[in-house]
């Protein structure tokens, strides 16, 4: 199972209604209205190589999801939250380590944008495997909309180091492939837009890597 870095615009009000109850984060981060995708269904041939704790693990993950993709609908009508407050789903794939790596380095805790705008915010609900939601407020994200705008993109290629990157375990890994500085670079510019919709519309950011 691959980690992908998940993005979506959310309300100023459905940020409070997240500090009211953290685990409308997990509930967010698996609803899409547009485009549902269906539940995660392990394939019984490939849980055979895993341990059985494994495999546990990977078929109680799978109900959970399934049972939040029925219920999301409703719950969500019954807090008040419409269209209006949520942004469409975003994804930078699997690029998210390595783009932040370009950002921040091996700082894993950053607080200044634009470091923070992959890993950074505050942590809302229960750890989604490979740990919790993240949020911004509307003012944190208008502010890394802001820092994307003005990024010096050939500074920040200077940062890529494929070596280094391979020492330090930067997911996925490969970073000696002739095309990885493009994709981290593609991936990079696809951030500025989700944060920039999210800061025109007055909403906050909710983050994940799923």
């Amino acid at each position: 199972m691959s980690m992908n870095g998940w993005f979506r615009s959310v309300s100023e009000k459905t940020i409070h209604l997240l500090d009211d109850d953290p685990s409308l984060g997990e509930v967010l981060v698996h609803y899409d209205a547009e485009s549902p995708l269906p539940a995660f269904v392990p394939d019984p041939a490939m849980l055979a190589n895993f341990s059985a704790d494994f495999r546990a693990s990977i078929e109680a993950s799978a109900a959970r999801q399934a049972e939040l993709m029925q219920t999301a609908s409703a719950r969500l009508a019954s807090l008040g939250i419409g269209s209006a407050d949520l942004g469409r789903p975003g994804s930078i794939h699997k690029a998210w380590h390595g783009v932040h790596y370009l950002l921040a380095g091996l700082d894993y805790t950053p607080q200044e944008p634009p470091a923070n705008c992959v890993l950074g915010g505050r942590e809302v609900g229960p750890d989604l495997g490979y740990g919790p939601a993240r949020c911004f407020d509307a003012a944190q994200t208008a502010a890394i909309a802001r820092t994307l705008a003005e990024l010096d993109i050939a500074s920040v290629q200077a940062r890529f180091d494929p070596t280094a990157m391979e020492a330090a375990q930067i997911y996925p890994g490969g970073w000696d492939q002739p095309d990885s500085l493009e994709w981290l670079t593609q991936a990079l510019a696809q951030l500025h837009p989700l944060y920039r919709e999210a800061q025109t519309q007055g909403h906050g950011m909710l983050l994940a890597i799923r």
